[in-house]
């Protein structure tokens, strides 16, 4: 039987999710983490920040980035059931289907636009015995994230859990420039972004040791014009 082969094209362009958590990780894929919990000045919870991360990579990348996002296209050689899914990475948490079990006819498919925060995500194309399972990279800058869908979110006791292999620390990924790969690492220093309606932005830089779990306070400055 020929094989449905998907050719991904990777471009410019910005996109948005519902997360909808189906694959729970064990304990112990957790623990190893950056636990934050977010409060006021006056040392106040604060439930309901949205939560991003800014990834790093392990040498100086000034005057590059990899995909700030994308767009990818397969086609079929042949009319088939298709299967198309975002997931995270590391939980496997589906993030939206985008054919599910759909007879397709033969053809090419651009997806797209789907507006994602920053981190790694999985793409998944399946069909009659056949699965392919490619990760991407999202990686913007503090600017571009306040109107996307949150990385984590503070729950009622102002708490936020990232783990550090939802954060990606050690994945690897390629890019182009020009006629040359570059390769770069995922390094163990990333940026903190948290958005509250009626206070700062607050962009903080961390670094953990991934053998080890830490425990940080963010702390929110309200805007002047809040009270």
């Amino acid at each position: 039987m020929k094989r449905l082969k998907a050719l991904i094209t990777v471009t410019l362009i910005v996109f948005s999710f519902a997360c909808q958590k189906d694959n729970p990780v064990s304990t112990s894929d957790t623990q190893l983490s950056l636990s934050g919990k977010v409060v006021d000045e006056s040392g106040k919870i604060i439930s309901g920040a949205k939560i991003h991360y800014i990834p790093q990579f392990a040498e100086d990348t000034t005057g590059s980035s990899l995909t700030a996002a994308f767009r990818y296209s397969f086609s079929i050689p042949y009319s088939t059931n298709v299967t198309v899914v975002l997931l995270r990475h590391h939980t496997r948490d589906t993030v939206q289907y985008i054919y599910k079990n759909e007879y397709l006819s033969q053809g090419t498919y651009t997806l797209g636009p789907y507006q994602l925060t920053n981190g790694i995500y999985h793409y998944v194309v399946k069909y009659d015995t056949s699965e392919i399972d490619r990760k991407f990279l999202i990686n913007m800058n503090e600017n571009f994230l306040s109107e996307l869908s949150p990385f984590k979110e503070s729950d009622r006791l102002g708490v936020f859990d990232m783990s550090y292999k939802e954060l990606g620390i050690g994945e690897i990924f390629g890019y182009q420039i020009a006629d040359t790969t570059i390769v770069k690492t995922i390094s163990n220093r990333f940026k903190v972004v948290i958005f509250k309606e009626n206070y700062e932005m607050l962009v903080e830089e961390i670094t953990v040791n991934t053998t080890i779990p830490i425990s940080k306070v963010f702390t929110l400055k309200a805007l002047a014009n809040s009270d």
